[in-house]
């Protein structure tokens, strides 16, 4: 999807817009991907120095915990920015990215248990669920400045052009933690690897405000119309946007499990050796691009709406045999590659379907996009990622069915949502 995206972008509208204007954009959206991409692959590393005491099933548990409430804190926080007073608002809008910085800051020099005990966890439960409300508070009113620098006929484009940012974003953080993973350093390192990419974070955000954001005119369209047009939109485009949010959420369960969860669950939970695991990415990663080719090779020949209902039907047929015969205990390894080229397929297919849809008015076309990816990401993958772990939790094991049990839920609900709502919207 990101090549799509870029190709998408290359020729647009979009070119005539200010590039300080289009880096305010990209810096805060990459920003978001990436804290997301390395929390939940990279996090459970800081166990050494936040919860040294505890078993590994729960503090796999005790960080999903966390995620949960940072991803819901930044919900509320991307609705807060929306309802509230335009002056507010928009006065709090240009202090958040300094509260984001402020957090990485700390985390940065964040406590050890040795140093206050407990309290070091507790201090970064806090950091945490402030900077996911100052991120959610940002985010919605980068989607505001963005559909207001958008004309009519390029506002998809900007949405295409946001989504591309996530990626990247996601792309730099599972690649640069995977390529320091691999090395096989003392685990007592990777405290100081996170360390490090929360200062560059902070580093990150300082020179965005100062070289960007205080360089442009922050100023938008934004008054107790807009308030009220965003609860019009969730009254009379709520449904669809859960709909459009729950076709993705497929996508996002194989990106939660094999993007980010299993490089860390190989190494920490199953302790394969870093040769295994990187033998075992390297594939996963050609299978991905295997099942993305596949798809583009078929494209012609059959409706994006037929495939995608295809391979849901296929992932939840795999998953359904992988139970019934009970074989996540001797083809784990198997069932990651076929997902993992189910991932490459709905990694195409999704923008192949969703792109092409005139869903939404034109007017909040941007927002409800957006929205609908935001819920997905945010709200189902932290659902997912906190079950995962709960699941090993309570079984003592990583080889358990709850994957399976997750990935055939999420493509039943994407099957009817993808029926509910082609039906609705056309191409």
């Amino acid at each position: 999807m990101l090549s799509y995206n870029f190709f998408l972008i290359k020729s647009s509208p979009l070119r005539r817009l200010p590039i300080k204007t289009m880096l305010f954009i990209f810096g805060i959206i990459y920003l978001d991907m990436y804290d997301l991409a390395l929390y939940v692959g990279y996090s459970v590393y800081l166990r050494s120095i936040l919860l040294p005491h505890m078993a590994l099933y729960s503090v796999f548990l005790i960080f999903s915990s966390v995620f949960v409430a940072s991803q819901f804190s930044k919900i509320i926080g991307y609705l807060w920015f929306n309802l509230l007073e335009d002056s507010y608002s928009q006065k709090n809008a240009t202090r958040a990215p300094r509260l984001i910085g402020l957090c990485y800051l700390i985390l940065a020099l964040q406590p050890t248990y040795q140093d206050i005990g407990i309290y070091a966890f507790y201090l970064f439960l806090l950091i945490r669920m402030i900077q996911g409300f100052a991120f959610g508070f940002e985010l919605a009113f980068v989607v505001r400045f963005a559909n207001a620098q958008s004309q009519h006929k390029s506002r998809r484009f900007m949405f295409y052009f946001m989504v591309f940012a996530g990626e990247i974003g996601i792309l730099v953080s599972v690649f640069v933690n995977r390529l320091i993973i691999s090395q096989g350093w003392d685990i007592s390192l990777y405290d100081y690897i996170c360390r490090l990419q929360f200062f560059t974070a902070f580093c990150l955000t300082f020179l965005h405000y100062i070289f960007i954001e205080r360089k442009i005119s922050l100023r938008v369209y934004s008054n107790r119309f807009t308030r009220l047009n965003f609860l019009y939109s969730l009254k009379k485009d709520g449904l669809y946007i859960l709909f459009r949010s729950s076709i993705l959420c497929f996508n996002v369960a194989l990106i939660i499990m094999i993007i980010f969860r299993t490089p860390n669950l190989s190494h920490l939970g199953l302790g394969w050796p870093h040769q295994l695991i990187n033998q075992t990415v390297l594939r996963i990663t050609i299978l991905s691009f295997l099942g993305s080719s596949f798809v583009r090779l078929i494209e012609r020949k059959f409706k994006p709406n037929n495939m995608m209902l295809f391979f849901y039907f296929l992932g939840i047929i795999v998953c359904f045999i992988w139970i019934y015969f009970n074989l996540v205990y001797t083809q784990y390894r198997l069932w990651l590659y076929i997902i993992a080229f189910l991932y490459g397929v709905f990694i195409r297919l999704y923008p192949l379907v969703m792109y092409r849809l005139a869903d939404f008015n034109s007017h909040n076309r941007l927002s409800n996009r957006y929205l609908s990816a935001f819920l997905s990401y945010n709200l189902f993958g932290s659902i997912t990622l906190f079950a995962l772990d709960m699941a090993h939790y309570h079984v003592h094991s990583y080889h358990d069915n709850i994957a399976l049990y997750i990935l055939i839920i999420s493509a039943a609900i994407g099957i009817i949502s993808l029926q509910l709502y082609t039906k609705k919207f056309k191409n």
